[in-house]
């Protein structure tokens, strides 16, 4: 009984935390950086930083999605929860080549190279679980 009372609880907060981080990248700014990474990808639009301040976005949306993604390394979140909930943006946002360089900058200036680092791994899982879940149709 425990344990099934313990299990229950755990899925409410995993679904609890889910929520709060949709929320958080629902705001606009960082809506705006997924939807032009998209459209680097998609319309080959050239993805470019415009600003200081587009720049301190882009950074902090990254922050976002590594912390996703250390969830999901520490098994907060499981697979299909970190694919559901930002899967595509994670996949998108490695793709993209100014943000590569961007995080080679950051890591150089921060004398991290760390930096990122979960959401890379995160990156990988991501892709293969998104080509299970695409051969499957």
């Amino acid at each position: 009984q425990f344990a099934v009372n313990r299990n229950k609880s755990t899925k409410i907060e995993s679904a609890r935390l889910m929520m709060d981080l949709d929320k958080i990248l629902q705001i606009e700014k960082y809506m705006d950086i997924s939807a032009r990474l998209g459209d680097e990808l998609d319309k080959k639009e050239n993805f470019k930083i415009i600003d200081k301040q587009d720049r301190e976005n882009i950074i902090n949306y990254l922050n976002e999605l590594e912390t996703i993604s250390t969830f999901y390394l520490e098994k907060i979140l499981t697979k299909k929860q970190t694919y559901e909930l930002q899967g595509h943006q994670i996949l998108t946002s490695l793709k993209v080549e100014t943000i590569k360089q961007l995080i080679t900058e950051e890591r150089k200036s921060d004398n991290s190279q760390d930096l990122f680092r979960n959401l890379e791994r995160t990156w990988e899982d991501m892709k293969k679980y998104q080509n299970k879940i695409l051969k499957k149709f």
